[in-house]
């Protein structure tokens, strides 16, 4: 009697890609749980599961079928295009989700939170010059409104991306880690982050509210927030600046940059030309704005407060000694920050020293009244109002 031939599991051709799947697998998240300090588990867990489901539920013994939709054929969705600034040319853009490890006790991972054209970039750069090696911290969650909206809407859309609540998190340790993708972050670096504008077109944003309950709650380590907030008048002044360099200008040489490297003259030159004549709101018109201005400053302190988060608020007027007469009441502005930070020179910082570290050079230099065309109507607007005194230098 001629016994037919018998397989058991794996042993049949179509069975062996799916059992070594199986394997891959159950190695890979046996790796992941093992490692105790590292992000999500359970979410990277879920991906391989998702490629198995597919897997095995295709007519095909193959892994590499063909189907339709958003996915690849294999299993792994597609990555839609995303600009991320914080992402170096020719690099994945989801890499910052991949599981992540933070470097013990340097460099301090650090939010700087501010609202457009309130001196975040130099701040930064002069923060991480005085506390160790200068790096940079980009603009993650977008440059103004809409970008910003992309920025959070994204991170809910994405089928990747909303998975990580505690994006926050994972952007930081992504900067912040050894051996990580930026080349300016290092061992002797004192501070690592990026900037988080918080319009009010997205601030109550469900991801917003899951990245700041990430922080909330991170221990290891205590994530620290700068708040930097600046006179909204003068970055009403700035924006316009901005914008009427672009509106007068068909040549991307003559319009204006954002920031001038220090002795950079003609950069500096470029910016003279639009340091006067700026024509600014006034009546209700202006009113409504310094009001808008003001409730987002509340909600932003609002929003920090409700999920006792400590922060530090520094005034970019008491930074860089606007209106001050001494040196001393400017450079103790920075070591407040410093102790804040429990990094850089806490004690005995001059201000001489703090504009030593300056990379970037001032880009107007003349007062409201010279600057502003209609200041005369500005004035007249705010005198007797609650924000008359704004008017003060």
């Amino acid at each position: 009697m001629t016994r037919g031939r018998s397989y058991t599991t794996c042993q049949r051709p179509h069975q062996r890609s799916l059992c070594m799947i199986l394997v891959l697998t159950i190695m890979i998240v046996g790796h992941l749980i093992s490692t105790s300090d590292t992000f999500d588990h359970s979410l990277i867990t879920s991906k391989f599961s998702s490629v198995m489901s597919k897997s095995s539920s295709s007519s095909s013994p193959s892994i590499n079928s063909t189907s339709t939709g958003t996915g690849t054929g294999n299993g792994i969705i597609e990555k839609p295009e995303y600009k991320d600034l914080d992402i170096q040319q020719g690099e994945d853009n989801y890499t910052w989700t991949e599981p992540c490890k933070f470097r013990t006790n340097h460099p301090q991972p650090v939010i700087l939170m501010s609202l457009g054209r309130s001196g975040s970039s130099i701040t930064w750069d002069t923060m991480s010059a005085l506390t160790g090696e200068r790096n940079t911290a980009h603009e993650v969650t977008g440059g103004n409104p809409q970008s910003s909206k992309t920025f959070f809407s994204n991170l809910q859309n994405d089928a990747v991306f909303q998975q990580y609540t505690n994006w926050t998190l994972q952007r930081l340790c992504h900067v912040q880690r050894e051996g990580g993708r930026r080349d300016d972050i290092t061992d002797q670096s004192g501070i690592a982050g990026f900037q988080w504008k918080p319009f009010s077109s997205s601030w109550n944003h469900p991801y917003a509210i899951k990245g700041l309950q990430a922080v909330a709650n991170s221990t290891d380590p205590i994530v620290k927030i700068v708040y930097l907030t600046r006179n909204p008048l003068d970055r009403k002044v700035s924006n316009l600046r901005h914008k009427n360099s672009k509106l007068n200008s068909n040549q991307q040489d003559v319009a204006i940059s954002p920031h001038c490297a220090v002795g950079d003259t003609k950069c500096q030159e470029r910016h003279s030309q639009f340091s006067s004549n700026i024509n600014f709101p006034t009546g209700s018109k202006l009113i409504e704005w310094l009001r808008n201005a003001e409730r987002q400053d509340r909600r932003i302190h609002e929003r920090l407060d409700e999920f006792h988060i400590p922060f530090v608020e520094v005034p970019y007027e008491k930074l860089y000694g606007i209106g001050k007469d001494t040196d001393t009441d400017k450079a103790e502005e920075w070591m407040k920050l410093f102790r804040y930070l429990r990094v850089g020179p806490q004690e005995g910082l001059t201000m001489e020293k703090v504009k030593g570290a300056f990379s970037m050079a001032s880009t107007h230099k003349k007062s409201r009244n010279d600057t502003i065309e209609n200041f005369e109507a500005v004035k007249e607007t705010l005198v007797g109002t609650d924000y008359e005194y704004l008017l003060a230098d």
